[in-house]
């Protein structure tokens, strides 16, 4: 079973871990938080790279050989470790509260 992502109404635009999102309650002084559960985006046509922390496109050629970071997760070739899928909300809510 895979991770679930959600997007905190602190920031609507980024998806997080439970854990990811108490960690911005912290910062923020909040005792909890409602959040939209995320489910991947197939076929957006957009990817998120951890490395810079942005989202391109697939196809504009900025993940690849290209880029200085690019690290093939197999080790030879192909996608790269930090190339990781884009979510969409749901209308799932559920609250984060602070432990």
């Amino acid at each position: 079973m895979s991770k679930k992502y959600y997007a905190p109404e602190l920031d609507g635009e980024m998806f997080y871990s439970k854990e990811g999102i108490r960690l911005l309650m912290e910062a923020h002084d909040y005792q909890e938080v409602e959040a939209y559960e995320g489910k991947i985006d197939y076929g957006s046509g957009f990817f998120y790279c951890t490395e810079y922390g942005t989202v391109g496109e697939t196809f504009e050629g900025g993940c690849g050989i290209s880029c200085e970071f690019y690290k093939p997760r197999n080790g030879k070739s192909g996608r790269c470790r930090f190339h990781k899928n884009t979510y969409e909300v749901t209308d799932k809510k559920v609250i984060i509260k602070k432990k």
